[in-house]
């Protein structure tokens, strides 16, 4: 599948599930002044398990090396993405949950699973990120 290396986690919720993250940018962070690290993996995890959202710490990320990721019998794609644009009134700000593999064809199960109350994400219009069916979509991302 891959010759390279990939960033993964054990999910920070259940412990059950390895999730391999999507790539950052092949050039690296800018740690300028307005750029400082947040201690934070930059994305919003969903835990299928316990219907839960984590934002994983940066040291929970450990690199996986080629010859691992051939052994996990990982497939391309093997993260979702839910794509949700905000129905908090007029803000439509866009926001990524990303999820581990679930069967092709079960993309409306997974949004489903978002919907459920358990699952809270602070929009970056200062409010709580109100998630609609017909605002969500899910699409396979590759690593």
């Amino acid at each position: 599948m891959t010759n390279q290396e990939v960033f993964g986690i054990q999910c920070p919720i259940c412990g059950k599930e390895s999730i391999v993250l999507p790539r950052q940018n092949l050039l690296g962070k800018y740690e300028g002044r307005s750029y400082l690290s947040t201690g934070k993996w930059p994305i919003t995890l969903l835990c299928r398990n316990y219907v839960q959202v984590s934002f994983p710490l940066e040291d929970s990320v450990q690199l996986i090396p080629p010859e691992q990721v051939r052994t996990l019998n990982l497939r391309s794609g093997c993260v979702w993405r839910i794509v949700c644009e905000c129905a908090h009134g007029s803000c439509g700000r866009t926001h990524y949950i990303y999820a581990t593999p679930s069967v092709r064809g079960l993309e409306d199960q997974l949004i489903s699973i978002a919907l459920r109350p358990t699952v809270r994400v602070q929009c970056e219009g200062g409010h709580a990120l109100l998630l609609a069916r017909e605002r969500m979509r899910v699409e396979s991302f590759d690593f």
